[in-house]
């Protein structure tokens, strides 16, 4: 098989791909990775411009079923912000429908190229690019592999399709489900909530300085990258800023009825698209 395997962020694909390659499994191998010098493939959150030689048509059916996704594809994008990803993007709608056109064509003229027949994702798409990489994909038969974290040692979890995590439809039972017993105790020691409400640090006080709407501001006003809507976000900031004053309470009596609704952290996959429309919490809880 020739296969696109994607993943940015870690230093194990070589001996994979080897190891497949020596087998004889797979042939003709695009890695485009943090870890691979071959720069010629662009498999990355395209913030800056993508230089294509040029535009080849796609086919208008193929076309017509990728543009259905456009505004799921726009709610992912936005988090690619040259800021961070704390903060969204500001491109206006026809910006987003350049880019969604310029890595449709990008995939899919790259996948005829080298008649990919295996795509390897090493996350589940949530950012917008990669979700095209995975619709075109589909779109052109090719199958689909993708790997998931898990937070259980030394496990991962695996699936062909991407709406089937969690229902795991797609992915074949090869041995005996070991039984995991859950002890029912409080637990207070979760590496996730690691420093959390404890006294901060010196560094830490300085980077929310650094992070504050005013420096902010005048950081970007520096910057020629961020200047145009450099006071836009300072206004922003300083409007949530002064909302969240208006909302937030830690007077809380427990004793007249209430609704508790967490809040899933955003933008994030288990919103930017696992959520569906209630990528928007809010309607959630209306």
């Amino acid at each position: 098989m020739n296969v696109w395997f994607s993943s940015q962020y870690t230093d194990w694909e070589e001996e994979i791909i080897d190891h497949f390659k020596k087998s004889g499994k797979w042939n003709t191998v695009i890695w485009p990775s943090t870890y691979n010098t071959d720069k010629e493939f662009l498999d990355t959150s395209f913030h800056t411009e993508l230089n294509f030689p040029s535009y080849h048509p796609i086919e208008p059916k193929v076309y017509d079923n990728l543009y259905r996704y456009l505004y799921i594809f726009m709610d992912m994008y936005s988090r690619n912000s040259p800021l961070g990803q704390n903060v969204y993007d500001s491109k206006n709608i026809h910006d987003y429908l350049n880019l969604f056109n310029l890595i449709v064509n990008y995939y899919y003229c790259n996948y005829k190229k080298y008649d990919i027949q295996l795509l390897i994702l090493n996350r589940s798409p949530h950012v917008g690019h990669d979700f095209l990489r995975y619709l075109v994909a589909k779109e052109l038969g090719i199958k689909t592999l993708i790997l998931e974290q898990s937070l259980f040692p030394n496990k991962f979890f695996y699936y062909f399709d991407f709406y089937d995590y969690g229902l795991f439809k797609t992915s074949t039972k090869y041995f005996q489900s070991e039984h995991f017993k859950i002890e029912k105790k409080f637990e207070k020691e979760l590496f996730y909530m690691k420093g959390v409400g404890k006294k901060k640090s010196l560094r830490e006080i300085f980077i929310d300085f650094y992070r504050s709407p005013k420096i902010s501001l005048i950081r970007e006003v520096i910057s020629k990258k961020s200047r145009q809507q450099a006071y836009y976000r300072y206004r922003l900031k300083q409007e949530f800023k002064k909302s969240s004053k208006e909302v937030v309470t830690s007077k809380i009596s427990l004793d007249i009825p209430y609704v508790y609704f967490p809040l899933h952290l955003q933008p994030e996959k288990t919103t930017s698209r696992w959520g569906e429309q209630f990528t928007d919490q809010l309607l959630a809880l209306e």
